[in-house]
């Protein structure tokens, strides 16, 4: 058994004026719940003080005001999640500041 995992991008609530439009906020997406909730994988923080890795669990992407877009990008065995993901994701730096 596995869970699909897709890439969802979300409309960011205020735009950078020096940076081009439009820009969107990318997470990983693990869909492990029938009702098409989960778990968001990203990065958080400000870009001026230190940008983090972080999990949090999530209702349905599309039923979000921000949504605007779902890559499928695989899955991930059941048994493999959450620990091979956080390994995989935790491993990438952030954004420098």
């Amino acid at each position: 058994m596995s869970y699909n995992v897709f890439r969802i991008r979300y409309g960011i609530a205020i735009a950078d004026p020096d940076m081009p439009s439009p820009r969107y906020h990318n997470v990983v997406f693990v869909e492990t719940e029938t009702n098409g909730g989960g778990y968001i994988h990203h990065v958080t923080g400000e870009i001026t003080s230190g940008m983090s890795y972080a999990s949090k669990s999530a209702k349905r992407p599309e039923d979000s005001d921000a949504f605007y877009a779902k890559d499928y990008l695989g899955t991930i065995q059941i048994s493999n999640y959450p620990h091979r993901m956080d390994d995989v994701l935790k491993a990438q730096p952030p954004p420098p500041k």
